[in-house]
C-alpha cells in the first residue's frame, strides 16, 4: 500500500513552507485462515518552515482506488482484499476526507517535524487468490 503527498497552501501571502514524509503500511503475507485481523502502522512527518508562529495543518487521506474511504480495496489481478487506514490506535475512526463518517487529523506544526502514526488493518476471514496486493493512497496536506 503506497501513500503518495500533495501539498495545499494557500494561495494569497502563503509564507510557510511544509513538506512530507511518508512511510506506508506494509501488511507483509496475509494468512488467509486466521482468525485475528493483520495490523500495520506507518507514519506522516510534516515539516513547516517560514512562519512566524504555528501553523495549523489538516491531513485527509483520500478513498484510494476503491474510491470509498469506508471500505478500501487492495487488487492484484481479479483479487480485491479489504483494508483500511484509521486515525486512532483502536481503529475505529477511518481515516479520509473528514466527511462522509470518516475523520482527519488537525496539527499545528511549528518549527521542529511533528509525525503521526497511520493505522492499518486487513480484516480476519477473507479468502483472496494468492498475489501481490497493492493500493494507492494519496495525502493531502492543506495549511
Amino acid at each position: 500500500m503506497a501513500l503518495l503527498a500533495v501539498l495545499q497552501a494557500p494561495l494569497a501571502g502563503a509564507e510557510p513552507v511544509c513538506s512530507l514524509d511518508v512511510v506506508g503500511c506494509g501488511f507483509g503475507p496475509y494468512d488467509v485462515f486466521s482468525t485475528a485481523p493483520r495490523d500495520s502502522t506507518g507514519s506522516i512527518t510534516v515539516s513547516c518552515q517560514g512562519s512566524t508562529g504555528p501553523v495549523p495543518v489538516t491531513l485527509t487521506l483520500d478513498a484510494g482506488w476503491s474510491g470509498d474511504a469506508a471500505r478500501r480495496t487492495m487488487s492484484s489481478g481479479a483479487g480485491a482484499l479489504e483494508y483500511n487506514l484509521f486515525v486512532d490506535a483502536s481503529r475505529t475512526q477511518v481515516w479520509g476526507d473528514g466527511f462522509s463518517g470518516t475523520s482527519n487529523r488537525q496539527l499545528s506544526v511549528d518549527g521542529s517535524p511533528v509525525t503521526v502514526s497511520v493505522f492499518g488493518r486487513i480484516p480476519e476471514g477473507q479468502v483472496v487468490p494468492p498475489g501481490t496486493y497493492a493500493d494507492t493512497v494519496v495525502v493531502t496536506v492543506s495549511f
